[in-house]
């Protein structure tokens, strides 16, 4: 049997909130391991394409952020993260916002 987790990614709106109460959204990559939400970007996510791809690529990622503000809102405390090196999230601290992806691990 294979235990390999599944991993993957979308784009999700994830609402913070300030030192001073103020309630913010922004537009995130987020990825998932077996669907629970593990680790997010720590800059929203920038609407961008390689120039050869043209403007299709653009709406394609365009379509991938509206689908992420029609779905529920994630909060910091909905993310988990294993740093322990396995991934049991049963017992991990909320919240991982990566710079760079090769943090998280591929």
């Amino acid at each position: 049997m294979d235990n390999t987790p599944t991993r993957s990614w979308d784009y999700r709106v994830i609402e913070f909130v300030t030192e001073d109460g103020e309630v913010w959204r922004s537009i995130h990559e987020v990825h998932y391991v077996d669907g629970i939400p593990r680790a997010y970007s720590e800059r929203p996510a920038p609407v961008m394409w390689e120039r050869n791809d043209g403007a299709a690529a653009a709406f394609v990622t365009l379509e991938q952020m509206r689908l992420a503000v029609s779905r529920p809102v994630l909060e910091e405390m909905d993310f988990h993260s294993d740093d322990s090196g396995g991934d049991d999230v049963s017992q991990t601290p909320p919240a991982k916002a990566v710079h760079d992806y090769a943090d998280y691990g591929s």
